[in-house]
């Protein structure tokens, strides 16, 4: 009979545990073992916990289209990129010297609208919405704020530059009259 093992490493409050969860040819899990720095104990009805870390590891390891990982800085928020919180720290300072000021992050801009059919009246009476055929198209900053000059600055950490947001640029100055900053 064949046997597959799978090995976890995670850590408890007081101790670093390695797990091995030993599956038959079936796939059906034969044993699982924990190793603790005190010895060795067999743990089956911990099964399901030791699942979920190995899911949970199995995702991280899960690569982005372009290679992107997300971040969480010192202030507690998640960023898409490196690039992106390096940049937000830099921003940060300038904030704090007085170069710049209102400074926000993840700014939603509405570039096309939803598309709805007619509104119509409802059996009651009552004006009725009508569906939604297309969804808004939004475009979203990573930061903006104002700068020296009272200049509204719209700022996006581009690593690379898809067909999407190229488009979504453009329409940011058709519609709004606001150039994107690209750092």
């Amino acid at each position: 009979m064949l046997c597959q093992s799978l090995l976890l490493q995670f850590k408890t409050p007081n101790t670093l545990c390695i797990a091995k969860i030993v599956f038959t040819e079936t796939r059906k899990i034969k044993d699982v073992m924990v190793h603790f720095a005190e010895g060795v104990v067999s743990f089956l009805w911990m099964i399901s916990i030791f699942v979920l870390a190995g899911e949970r590891r199995r995702m991280s390891m899960v690569k982005t289209k372009y290679h992107n990982k997300k971040i969480k800085g010192a202030d507690g928020f998640v960023y898409d990129s490196k690039r992106e919180r390096s940049r937000y720290d830099q921003l940060l300072l300038l904030q704090r010297a007085g170069l710049i000021t209102e400074l926000k992050r993840q700014v939603r801009f509405e570039l096309i609208p939803t598309q709805r059919e007619q509104p119509t009246i409802s059996k009651r009476g009552t004006p009725k919405v009508g569906r939604v055929i297309e969804r808004a198209v939004d475009y979203i900053a990573d930061f903006v704020y104002i700068d020296k000059n009272k200049q509204l600055v719209v700022e996006d950490a581009k690593g690379k530059r898809t067909k999407d947001y190229i488009i979504k640029r453009k329409l940011m100055l058709f519609f709004h009259g606001i150039r994107v900053r690209e750092v």
